[in-house]
């Protein structure tokens, strides 16, 4: 079967692509990736590929320009996408059999070329559109939210990353639901770390936004030698990052980095932070790629209360839930480095509790989706 996976970003920088991707290698299909390159802005699609676990794919890249958190002032843009995607799609119709299609933007492309083609489509939800952003006024979040229900009813499977999204989604009625959490398309030897420093090393790799607990982290850390501070990522608040990485020494920015290379980071700290802020909707249904990482890397995990993930990590006991305030990760992080204990309790809790959840598991369950005949 040959699919296209389509992704409103670039396809090398998003791990649920190469999860997926993989995934469909395995199982012996072909697979053809529809991505997009927002810095810059060419007319026609540049053909490029990318290596998925030793295999070859090839990628065409829709190159329209956006401002990375612009919200609304994209919307031109993002109406230009979907219609380049919907006739990319129509066009080149004999080149694919099926379509993945990740949230609403590539997903309602898919739709529509559905309609237009017959060719199915599978829509894979990383964020519910409306709870993923801001100040949409509630008329408009109506709307988009029976656009996104149309998609989901139209498709031939819908996933979703936790079993506490499927309430997000309430009041659709998809023809097959499935969860697939984001475990890591790759297999790590866990790396539980004996630290006899006299700092404990803190980890974020992602996006560099608001109510993710950045700046509030680099307050606590800068002028306290017992913390060192490694930063991967980019978003508006790149340039804060950069200007803190310059003036305090125990505080690290290594750029927008490859996958492999975030994990790289991972595997060399004792703790990673998924703060984020529970007054954002999509906050409150998390599964960040940082918690499944921290357990197939056996690390202890910072998450905030009510964002979801802190259920996960209260089940395992791998990590500490904090308030979404600097007072509350301050104290848990002068807790961890004086009880040294407690830290490599919860490293040790977060590696047994990876087979639950791992890439293994999820990958045989997308899978089961392209296996027609096994149905």
């Amino acid at each position: 079967m040959r699919i296209c996976v389509i992704k409103n970003a670039e396809s090398e920088k998003i791990s649920a692509v190469y999860r997926v991707v993989n995934a469909i290698l395995e199982d012996g299909h072909e697979c053809i990736i529809l991505s997009r390159n927002r810095k810059r802005n060419s007319n026609g699609i540049h053909k490029k590929t990318i290596e998925i676990n030793d295999k070859i794919v090839d990628v065409y890249e829709i190159s329209i320009e956006s401002e990375i958190g612009g919200g609304l002032k994209n919307i031109f843009n993002l109406t230009k996408y979907i219609n380049t995607v919907y006739k990319r799609l129509n066009k080149n119709k004999g080149l694919y059999d099926i379509i993945h299609a990740f949230d609403l933007d590539a997903g309602l492309a898919a739709y529509r070329s559905s309609k237009l083609t017959s060719k199915p489509y599978v829509y894979h939800i990383a964020d519910f559109y409306v709870d993923s952003r801001n100040g949409i006024p509630s008329i408009v979040e109506k709307y988009i939210r029976n656009i996104e229900f149309k998609v989901i009813n139209n498709a031939k499977s819908t996933i979703v990353c936790t079993e506490q999204r499927i309430r997000q989604i309430q009041g659709s009625n998809p023809k097959e639901l499935v969860v697939v959490h984001n475990a890591p398309a790759i297999e790590e030897k866990s790396n539980i770390i004996n630290n006899i420093d006299n700092f404990i090393k803190i980890a974020y790799v992602g996006g560099l936004s608001e109510n993710r607990f950045i700046k509030e982290m680099i307050d606590i850390v800068k002028n306290d030698k017992r913390y060192r501070l490694t930063i991967a990522g980019t978003g508006p608040l790149k340039d804060y990052v950069i200007e803190s990485s310059e003036r305090y020494s125990n505080i690290i920015y290594k750029g927008q980095v490859e996958y492999k290379e975030s994990i790289e980071i991972y595997r060399d700290c004792d703790i990673i932070f998924a703060i984020y802020n529970p007054i954002i909707k999509n906050h409150r249904y998390s599964a960040p790629n940082k918690f499944y990482e921290a357990m197939m890397l056996s690390k202890a995990i910072i998450v905030a209360r009510g964002t979801g993930v802190d259920n996960l990590v209260e089940k395992n006991n791998m990590g500490i839930i904090v308030n979404y305030c600097t007072k509350d990760v301050k104290e848990s992080l002068d807790y961890l480095y004086d009880s040294r204990d407690s830290l490599k309790m919860y490293q040790i809790n977060a590696h047994n509790s990876y087979p639950n959840y791992s890439y293994k598991i999820m990958s045989e369950r997308i899978k089961k989706i392209y296996r027609y005949d096994k149905k």
